[in-house]
């Protein structure tokens, strides 16, 4: 009799910690929806504060090239790769789109989710030596001046600045 009061107690117990271990499951799903809940709640506050258009503006050479307005998530329109015209010294060459105003390209995004100006950045390549001055032949000429970060004519350029 001892044996089957023993299985009834262990079953009694056993019954208990299956009832006790749903209740905590249930009260942790109960609680993580809760939590998820008041997240997307943010997220949706968030997203009803934030801008519905964005300007996103594309410039070379001081010249807007492409200017539009786009709604949040809209794909963005990329205008073909400008070119800037050669001179006397110097070709470049289109690198890409600057927008962080680094003067080095950029990724530019698919779609738009903040408005931006993008500068195109050329690189410049030297084709002819650029003239001595007369006076003193170890000097450079006015167009080499502030120059020393373009090494052998590879600087980047923005399209804001002529060669």
């Amino acid at each position: 009799m001892s044996r089957k009061n023993g299985l009834r107690g262990f079953n009694k117990v056993s019954r208990a910690i299956g009832l006790w271990c749903a209740f905590l499951i249930m009260l942790s799903s109960v609680t993580l929806i809760v939590l998820l809940s008041m997240d997307l709640a943010g997220v949706n506050t968030l997203e009803a504060e934030s801008p519905r258009e964005y300007w996103i503006q594309f410039e070379s050479e001081g010249r807007l090239l492409f200017d539009n307005h786009y709604r949040r998530g809209e794909k963005i329109s990329k205008p073909a790769d400008p070119t800037h015209s050669e001179d006397e010294y110097y070709v470049y060459t289109f690198r890409g789109w600057d927008i962080s105003g680094d003067n080095n390209p950029d990724f530019i995004p698919n779609h738009a989710y903040y408005s931006f100006l993008a500068v195109a950045v050329y690189q410049r390549r030297q084709i002819k030596p650029l003239p001595v001055s007369s006076s003193n032949p170890e000097e450079t000429s006015e167009n080499d001046e502030g120059d020393s970060s373009f090494e052998n004519g590879e600087g980047l350029l923005i399209g804001e600045i002529y060669g």
